[in-house]
């Protein structure tokens, strides 16, 4: 009895539409999901619990405080974001360099952290650390 009625080879033949197929949907996807932006670097030095620790007597240190309701303190004195870059200006004609302490409060997002960060660099700034609030 026979089981077989091949007496030659099978042709197999294995379609590749279906791997072309997946190769062209991780080409989209990976196309879709990277991106072509040119990414800011920030240095950020972290400074220690007690601010006048780090002065020296050759810097004007002014303390840069973003509370939990975003509000901002410097110097203890609340500034509004459009007053911040004036108020910047005005440090920095001081004969000493100006260095700022930026203090964060819990509860504010990282990147209103970045922009003010950045709103520091664009005002000039460029000695800046961020310290723990007391």
């Amino acid at each position: 009895m026979r089981l077989n009625d091949h007496h030659g080879e099978d042709d197999i033949s294995i379609s590749l539409t279906p791997l072309i197929d997946v190769v062209f949907i991780l080409l989209i996807f990976f196309m879709l999901a990277s991106s072509f932006l040119d990414w800011n670097q920030i240095t950020i030095r972290g400074g220690s619990n007690a601010p006048a620790a780090t002065a020296s007597n050759d810097q004007q240190i002014a303390i840069l405080a973003i509370r939990a309701d975003h509000s901002l303190l410097l110097d203890e004195v609340p500034v509004g974001k459009p007053d911040l870059p004036g108020r910047l200006e005005a440090l920095q004609r001081s004969e000493k360099p100006l260095r700022i302490l930026v203090q964060v409060a819990d509860g504010v997002a990282m990147q209103q952290t970045l922009d003010l960060l950045l709103m520091l660099r664009q005002a000039g700034v460029e000695d800046y650390a961020l310290v723990d609030m007391p």
